[in-house]
């Protein structure tokens, strides 16, 4: 079983994401087929968020995080399992669910590990 992470702090910073090109088209660039090209479109804005803390799934297992009603897109876990990593198109709101679900072998429902409710005093004063 997976230990309930603790979370000590956030980091918001605003990014600009590139464009994601096709797969296929990665690929080529990657095997040297095709030459390499810039992204399809401009960069899209987004926030980057850094839960800070102990106790992060360094497992092989597969697992979401969640805020709210927003999936963290391009989650990392940082160190051995001290912090997670990912991007969110608004803020938290006061109160909205840090979840993680997590995939567990041999079972159908994926196990919900509620961290805490998103507490705006644990930003750090850079939050940009």
């Amino acid at each position: 079983m997976i230990q309930q992470p603790i979370i000590t702090g956030y980091r918001l910073e605003v990014v600009e994401v590139p464009a994601a090109k096709d797969e296929d088209r990665i690929d080529r660039e990657a095997l040297g087929i095709d030459p390499p090209t810039p992204p399809p479109g401009p960069p899209t804005r987004m926030l980057r968020i850094t839960l800070e803390g102990d106790g992060f799934p360094v497992a092989e297992r597969r697992f979401d995080i969640r805020i709210g009603d927003q999936l963290l897109a391009g989650v990392e876990i940082l160190g051995h399992g001290t912090g997670a990593r990912g991007f969110l198109q608004r803020p938290p709101r006061a109160g909205e669910e840090i979840a993680l679900h997590v995939d567990t072998p041999g079972q159908v429902e994926r196990q919900v590990l509620v961290a805490e409710a998103f507490d705006p005093s644990k930003l750090d004063d850079a939050t940009a």
